[in-house]
């Protein structure tokens, strides 16, 4: 009989949902000054049911103990073709417009992408690192236009370099960007994914109930469980930090958001019958993750046949902690890494440079969901994630994935020394467990290249141009 990914799934697969990096301490540590605290080892598991995977994140040794529901589903058509690319120019001329749910609000006079409300030419908009007090009835707009240069800018001892980048300080502006306020709904009303039923209370529990829904682009959703000033913020930052990935790091976003959405042109492993890509992306900002990341793959509940193969469009949901990244935890999320004495400071920072990094981890490990039938080295990473008896069982995957995320902001900048290095203490972690393993030599041979920058780097998952 032919193995099909949800069959295997059907034979009691266990996975769990665990933290990302962007967490809240390095593996093993529990403190923000460095000091070892307690390594938590518990791993919460849920079986998958026939047709729905779930993956795992930790940053470290630790698990989160969160449990990973599943997703089913009933009948639907799969959508194909969908891509997260977006187009947009370099100079737009938009006017004004109201925005309702369902519609975008545009307002400008001509202005140049990448450049942020306000007088910056001037000199007259100065940082802040507080998030303002705002208006009920702007918040009800849904239009973000509240957000101005004073939230976006850096003092001059924080500017990039001639020739540099910078997440941080980079202007922004979101005239000519497409995106769009869907109201409040449930996810499964929002056509993220091919079933409109898969988000139950049994089923990704987490996602369940309404939802402040923004569309970006075509196929990329964020979604907020309220509606106050930091909530919009953490939209805009996240619209944000994908259009400056978009358009800095093209490749990048290339390999992770626009060649995803394609079936992979090689064929199956012998034995497996079933090919993944992703019809679009969730990114919610819930209380799911222990620390500040976690994210899954929701399987396509209706897969399409053709030529003997079961073709599913997937659904990555990456969930962000709304709690955790507000930096007023001395333990966990944003403050650990920023260290500001203001939470608002820490929780700014978080989203104005180091939620790229988040995106493009999580979305890391969503790309091996997406090979899992097609690479032999994808298989055996998403395969042992339900191994129990796995050396390394999520270190190995991490390690993996953080090389690969870190390396690439290392080498191509826009995200700080001070959220970098905190990660490589993480990297170190997993890695000293790696290395202990029986099969670290067959590791090296799979995914060892000197990355030229430092040795922690050296195993990866692919490179990011």
């Amino acid at each position: 009989m032919r193995t099909s990914q949800s069959s295997l799934s059907s034979l009691g697969f266990t996975l769990a949902l665990a933290a990302a990096p962007a967490c809240g301490g390095p593996a093993g540590q529990t403190d923000s000054d460095g000091s070892a605290g307690t390594t938590s080892t518990s791993d919460a598991t849920t079986t998958s049911e026939p047709g729905s995977t779930t993956t795992v994140e930790p940053t470290g040794p630790t698990s989160t103990g969160t449990t990973a529901e599943t997703s089913t589903g009933t009948t639907a058509e799969a959508s194909t073709g969908t891509t997260a690319e977006v187009t947009t120019g370099t100079t737009t001329e938009t006017s004004t417009s109201t925005t309702t749910a369902g519609t975008t609000t545009e307002t400008s006079t001509t202005s140049t992408q990448g450049t942020s409300t306000g007088d910056t030419e001037s000199g007259l908009c100065e940082p802040t690192w507080v998030v303002p007090d705002v208006a009920a009835d702007a918040l009800a707009e849904h239009d973000l236009l509240w957000i101005e240069c004073e939230l976006l800018s850096c003092g001059a001892d924080e500017q990039p370099g001639p020739g540099e980048t910078s997440l941080l300080c980079d202007e922004f502006t979101l005239d000519g960007v497409p995106l769009e306020y869907l109201g409040y709904l449930h996810p499964n009303a929002t056509g993220a994914f091919t079933t409109d039923d898969v988000i139950t209370p049994s089923n990704i529990a987490w996602l369940d109930g309404e939802r402040h829904v923004y569309r970006y682009g075509e196929s990329i959703y964020v979604m907020t469980e309220q509606d106050e000033a930091r909530d919009q913020l953490e939209v805009f930052f996240t619209v944000r930090a994908l259009e400056l990935l978009r358009v800095d790091h093209p490749a990048t976003y290339q390999a992770l958001l626009v060649d995803t959405a394609e079936f992979p042109a090689e064929s199956p492993i012998d034995g497996l019958g079933w090919k993944n890509r992703r019809r679009s992306v969730v990114i919610s900002f819930d209380t799911t993750p222990l620390y500040i990341a976690a994210g899954i793959t929701v399987l396509d509940a209706a897969p399409t046949q053709d030529q003997g193969l079961d073709l599913y469009s997937n659904v990555p949901a990456i969930s962000i902690d709304r709690e955790t990244i507000l930096g007023s935890s001395d333990q966990i999320g944003s403050r650990p890494i920023y260290q500001k004495p203001g939470d608002d400071e820490n929780f700014l920072r978080y989203m104005r440079e180091g939620v790229a990094e988040t995106l493009v981890h999580e979305l890391l490990h969503r790309y091996v969901d997406r090979l899992n039938s097609v690479d032999a080295a994808m298989n055996d990473l998403y395969f042992r994630r339900g191994d129990m008896q796995a050396c390394a069982r999520f270190e190995l995957e991490e390690a993996l994935v953080a090389a690969a995320s870190l390396l690439h902001f290392r080498a191509a900048g826009g995200v700080g020394q001070t959220y970098l290095d905190y990660y490589d203490v993480v990297l170190d972690a997993n890695l000293e467990v790696v290395m202990q393993c029986p099969e670290f030599a067959t590791w090296e041979a799979q995914f060892s290249a000197p990355s030229g920058v430092d040795p922690r780097y050296d195993l990866r998952l692919l490179d990011l141009e």
